[in-house]
C-alpha cells in the first residue's frame, strides 16, 4: 500500500535526460502569482508536553548559534574541533547562522530590535566582503571579514551545494526583516548565475573557482538533484539567468530499500545537510524530492529497528573524538548518530523525531557543553553520539549542524515560518512557478507521513535461521558456493583449519576471497569468524563483504577466538561515492540494507602476515547479543596498554 502510493506520487525514474527547454526565455519576469501555491499548513501533531520539549531544544540550539557569533562581525566561526576558538568562517556557516538570528526575531527568541541590531551588524560586514561575480568566497576571517584566509584550492573553490545555503538565507533575511530587503536584494541581484550554466549539457557546473583577478572558472556538471546542489540549482533558475530546463535535465536515479524508494545516493551523501538542504527553506513535503527524503528517513527508522539500534539519525558530523566525519569518508561509522539528522524530518514525522530525541538525550547527547572559559552551557544536543561506546564529542558545529536543527524546529513549531518568508521573495516565487513539482504539490503525501508517524515502523519478525556456514574448513571446497579466488595470497587446509598466507601486509594488493554467490542474507545480522593470528603482537585483519563495500578492521589475537561482527558495524563504502557518474553504483556504500546481493567475503591484511580459521558463518542473533558484540568491537581487546582506545580510521589503525 505504501509502496503503491509512493509510485503513484513519484512516478518512475526517467530513463535519461528530459527534453530540453521549458520556456523560451531565461529572464522571465514572473509567472502569474496564482500559479504559486500557498504554503501547506504545518499541523502540530505532537502531545503538548512533547511540543514544549521541542521548544526547549529549539531555544537551547539557538543559544548555541548566538553564543558562537563573533562579537564584532557576528560571523559564526567554522572550527569543528574547537568552535569558540576558530578564526575562520565558511560562508554557508556565516549565512545559516545569520538567517537563524533573523528567524529568532520573528518567533520571539530575540526581541525585534535586538534581531535588527544583530543582522545589521553582520550585514554591514558582509557588504565589505570581497566577492567575484556576486559569488561569496568559500571562507573569510571571522574578525576581519574582508579577508580570505588563503589562496589555496580548498578555500578558493566552491561547489554549487555550498552556494545555495548563502543565497537562500539572504532571501529569507530580506523578508523576515523587510527594512533589510534592499540590501539583501542587492547582494542577490549581483550573482552571475549564468556563469555556471553549461548550455551544451543543459546543466550547471559542479565546481566554480573564484580567482584573485575576479575571473570565474568552472568544472564539471551537477548530476545530482537529490543533495545540497538543489538550493543552488533552484536559486539559479529563480534568478531568471538560467533556464528552468536545468531542473528537468538533471537525471534522477533511485534505489529501493525497506519497501520505499528514494534518490541516489541517498544516505551515502550526507543524509541531512545534503538531501534535506532545500527543505530548510522551501516546503518540499508535496514534491518528488521531498517524498524521496521522507522515504529515505523512513528507511533509516526501519534500519534502526532491523539492526537493533535504540534510535536513528545518521549524517556527516563530528566523530566521538571531535574529528569531522563527512559521509563517504572511509572511516564513516554507523555507530555515530546525530541530532540534526533527526531534526530535519520533524515536519514529516514529528512523533518519531520526539521519540528519537528523548532516546538520544537519555544516552547522554544533551549534556552541557563546556566552552573554552570553563563554563557549562545548555546548548541543546552535542553534535553526535557513538551509540556503541556511549561517547560524545563535547562539541558542536554552530553554524551548520545547529542551524539545521534550529531552522527545522522553527518551521514545525511556528507554522513554516522560514518557508513563508522564503516564499515571499519575488525571485523565489518565480522559481516555484517554473518548477512543476513545487508548483503543484501532492497533498496526499501529508496523509501518508502522518500514518507512518503515528504507527511507526513494523518490520516482520526475523525468521529463526540456522547458522549459514560459509566455510567450515573440513571439506576441499567451501560449503556455500564451492569456489574460492585468491589474489596475492595462498591457502592451505589441514585438520579442519584453513591457513591464509598473505604475500604482503598491504591490503590493497594482497587479498583472499570467499565466493558467496549472491547469497540472500536478509535474515542474518552477524558474521562469525573463529580465527587466530600466526604471530603475537598487534594483529589486524581487514574484512569486507561484496568487495567494494562495507569494511571493518579486526584485532586478531594469538589464541583461537570466535569473533562476532554485527553486520551493522561495517564501515562505509570502502572508496566512497563515485561522483559525477550517471546512475552511480551503490555497492555497500552505506547501511547494511541490500543483503540479497552478497557476492563475496574479502579478507585482507593490515598488519598480519597470516591467519588461521576454523569457521566463517553468518548468524541470526538476539538484539542484546548484537549490541554487546558491536560495543566490544570498538575496543581493542589485545593490548592492555591500549585498552579502551577507539580507533576510527584506517590511517590511525595503520599507525597504531
Amino acid at each position: 500500500m505504501v509502496a503503491g502510493l509512493f509510485f503513484d506520487i513519484l512516478g518512475l525514474p526517467p530513463a535519461g535526460l528530459a527534453p530540453s527547454g521549458c520556456f523560451p526565455s531565461f529572464a522571465m519576469t514572473c509567472l502569474a502569482s496564482d500559479v504559486v501555491p500557498l504554503p501547506l499548513p504545518v499541523t502540530i501533531t505532537t502531545h503538548p508536553q512533547d511540543t514544549e520539549y521541542l521548544r526547549g531544544i529549539m531555544k537551547e540550539t539557538f543559544d548555541s548559534i548566538h553564543y558562537y557569533r563573533h562579537p564584532v562581525t557576528g560571523f559564526c566561526c567554522y572550527h569543528p574541533e574547537n568552535p569558540d576558538a576558530g578564526e575562520l568562517t565558511r560562508s554557508e556557516c556565516l549565512f545559516l547562522s545569520l538567517v537563524s538570528v533573523a528567524v529568532a526575531g520573528k518567533i520571539g527568541l530575540l526581541s525585534p530590535d535586538e534581531a535588527k541590531r544583530e543582522v545589521d551588524k553582520t550585514l554591514t560586514w558582509v557588504e565589505k566582503c570581497r566577492t567575484t561575480g556576486g559569488f561569496f568566497w568559500n571562507s573569510y576571517q571571522t574578525a576581519d571579514a574582508g579577508q580570505r584566509p588563503s589562496s589555496d584550492w580548498y578555500w578558493n573553490k566552491y561547489v554549487v551545494a555550498d552556494l545555495g545555503f548563502i543565497y537562500c538565507s539572504l532571501a529569507v533575511i530580506g523578508e523576515a526583516i523587510p527594512e533589510f530587503k534592499p540590501r539583501t536584494d542587492k547582494l542577490l541581484k549581483a550573482v552571475q548565475w549564468g556563469k555556471l550554466y553549461n548550455e551544451q549539457r543543459g546543466l550547471l557546473a559542479n565546481c566554480i573557482g573564484l580567482c584573485e583577478d575576479d575571473t570565474i572558472t568552472t568544472e564539471g556538471v551537477v548530476l545530482n538533484i537529490s543533495g545540497d546542489c538543489r538550493p543552488g540549482i533552484f536559486m539559479a533558475i529563480a534568478s531568471g539567468l538560467v533556464p528552468a530546463r536545468v531542473w528537468d535535465n538533471t537525471p534522477r536515479y533511485y534505489q529501493q530499500r525497506y519497501g520505499v524508494k528514494y534518490l541516489k545516493p541517498g544516505e551515502g551523501m550526507g543524509y541531512s545537510e545534503q538531501p534535506w538542504a532545500m527543505g530548510y527553506f522551501l516546503d518540499e513535503r508535496g514534491s518528488k524530492v521531498g517524498m524521496s527524503n521522507a522515504n529515505m528517513v523512513w528507511g533509516q527508522i526501519c534500519y534502526a529497528q532491523d539492526m537493533g539500534f535504540s534510535t536513528w539519525g545518521w549524517s556527516s558530523c563530528l566523530s566521538s573524538d571531535s574529528r569531522y566525519m563527512g559521509w563517504g569518508n572511509r572511516d564513516t561509522s554507523w555507530s555515530i548518530l546525530n541530532s540534526h539528522a533527526v531534526a530535519a524530518a520533524v515536519s514529516y514525522y514529528p512523533n518519531q523525531v520526539v521519540k528519537a530525541f528523548r532516546t538520544l538525550e537519555k544516552l547522554g547527547m544533551r549534556k552541557p557543553i563546556i566552552t573554552s572559559d570553563g563554563k557549562e552551557h545548555r546548548f541543546g544536543f552535542q553534535d553526535s553520539l557513538d551509540i556503541d561506546t556511549g561517547k560524545t564529542p563535547g562539541k558542536l558545529i554552530p553554524g551548520l549542524d545547529q542551524a539545521i536543527v534550529f531552522l527545522s524546529l522553527a518551521n514545525y513549531l511556528h507554522d513554516g515560518v522560514v518557508w513563508k518568508c522564503f516564499l515571499q521573495n519575488e525571485d523565489v516565487r518565480r522559481g516555484v512557478a517554473l518548477i512543476e513539482e513545487y508548483r503543484s504539490p501532492k497533498t496526499a503525501c501529508i496523509d501518508l507521513y502522518r500514518k507512518r508517524d503515528v504507527k511507526g515502523p513494523c518490520l516482520p519478525a526475523p525468521r529463526k535461521q540456522k547458522p549459514l556456514i560459509v566455510d567450515g574448513f573440513k571439506r576441499p571446497l567451501n560449503d556455500l558456493k564451492g569456489s574460492r579466488s585468491t589474489q596475492a595470497a595462498s591457502f592451505e587446509r589441514a585438520n579442519g583449519i584453513g591457513r591464509i598466507s598473505f604475500l604482503t601486509t598491504n591490503e590493497s594488493v594482497s587479498t583472499f576471497r570467499e565466493d558467496l554467490g549472491g547469497v540472500d542474507l536478509t535474515h542474518f545480522n552477524a558474521l562469525k569468524l573463529v580465527v587466530r593470528a600466526d604471530k603475537t603482537g598487534k594483529i589486524m585483519l581487514n574484512i569486507r563483504i561484496s568487495g567494494e563495500g562495507g569494511y571493518l578492521p579486526l584485532w586478531v589475537g594469538r589464541e583461537w577466538k570466535g569473533i562476532i561482527v554485527p553486520l551493522r558495524s561495517f564501515l562505509n563504502g570502502k572508496d566512497g561515492v563515485t561522483w559525477e557518474v550517471e546512475d552511480p553504483p551503490m555497492p555497500w556504500l552505506a547501511m547494511w540494507h541490500d543483503r540479497s546481493h552478497a557476492d563475496e567475503l574479502v579478507l585482507g591484511p593490515l598488519s598480519v602476515q597470516s591467519v588461521e580459521l576454523k569457521e566463517i558463518s553468518f548468524l541470526c542473533l538476539p538484539t542484546t547479543t548484537v549490541n554487546e558484540a558491536a560495543r566490544t568491537l570498538r575496543i581493542n581487546p589485545t593490548a592492555p596498554v591500549e585498552k579502551g582506545v577507539v580507533l576510527d580510521s584506517l590511517d590511525e589503525i595503520a599507525a597504531w
